[in-house]
């Protein structure tokens, strides 16, 4: 059964231009039937056009991916069980495309260029896995319905939008299963790619969490995955002042090491390659940041350091 879930959106008016921007996750290399973590040896994170998507990994016990996004193409909608936790019930990425984003436990992700945007809709779905524990049971999730299709089982997904660590309008919470109704035939497990819509208006970042009915000592016993694809959004830039130099870069040229030094206190810097395109974001609560960027081809990019309100773009080279 395909459910769409809206909201009103916060008409907030700030008399500014937006544009129209969605992440299809088609700009990641995979290669076929496979997915991607963090690994002991790659970046906790991973940018897909302006979006930044956290992922963590344990050291402890020879290392383990432990949460947040990894990225995927697998398409096997029936084989059960954590081995096969990073395909879509879909079968597919939203409207059949390859590439679809994973999310493990609660989590969050930021949008974009971090000047203020509003999530106009994104596409989720149910993982094979968590479908099939519902639909089954497992040995931990149980049987939603249970035995005898009668108890009310519920599986959700909240978002809340963030600005600057403030929570903006109100969550959004989406059910991926929902088996309240007394009319057994309107239990349901979502299966199809699904929108939310108005998560909240000018955000630059997006947090969410899941409950469900079913849960045990150690918390929720549903396997907590998600599907994401498509997040569209508009972006405004709502105020940001250019000021001069208050941060110096160096070395410039650099081989990799980059130091940013400020007068004042920085709240995040954003790598652009001459396309515009982010590769590379971190938040910083300092005055200076020294940053490795040695993954960086040769070439002109730009620092865009943030301070409160106020913006500073710098160019800079990575040489040989």
């Amino acid at each position: 059964m395909k459910k769409t879930i809206t909201s009103i959106l916060m008409l907030l008016s700030f008399g500014l231009n937006a544009q129209d921007l969605t992440t299809t996750f088609e700009d990641l290399t995979l290669a076929p039937e496979s997915y991607w973590t963090s690994t002991a040896s790659s970046d906790n994170y991973f940018i897909s056009n302006y979006d930044y998507f956290p992922s963590k990994w344990d050291t402890s016990f020879g290392g383990y991916w432990i949460g947040g996004f990894g990225y995927s193409n697998m398409t096997d909608s029936v084989t059960s069980g954590y081995t096969n936790a990073f395909s879509a019930k879909a079968g597919s990425g939203y409207n059949g495309s390859a590439n679809y984003a994973v999310a493990y436990d609660d989590g969050y992700f930021l949008t974009g260029e971090q000047h203020g945007n509003t999530v106009t809709e994104l596409w989720i779905t149910n993982s094979t896995y968590a479908y099939n524990s519902m639909r089954d049971g497992d040995g931990v999730g149980k049987k939603f319905g249970g035995i005898t299709g009668n108890d009310p089982d519920i599986f959700s997904v909240t978002f809340r939008g963030f600005w600057g660590g403030q929570q903006i309008g109100q969550p959004v919470t989406f059910y991926l299963a929902d088996f309240r109704n007394p009319d057994n035939s309107q239990d349901y497990i979502i299966h199809d790619w699904t929108s939310v819509l108005g998560i909240a208006n000018i955000i630059d970042s997006v947090a969410f969490s899941f409950a469900s009915s079913d849960t045990g000592a150690f918390g929720i016993n549903t396997p907590k995955y998600i599907c994401m694809d498509n997040i569209s959004m508009e972006t405004r830039v709502i105020g940001l002042k250019d000021i001069d130099a208050v941060a110096k870069l160096h070395p410039n040229p650099s081989h990799g090491p980059l130091n940013i030094k400020s007068e004042s206190q920085i709240n995040s810097i954003r790598i652009l390659d001459l396309s515009g395109r982010t590769v590379y974001y971190q938040k910083l609560n300092s005055t200076s940041a020294n940053l490795d960027l040695s993954f960086l081809n040769k070439g002109i990019y730009t620092a865009e350091i943030i301070s409160g309100n106020k913006r500073q773009t710098a160019k800079f080279v990575i040489a040989d």
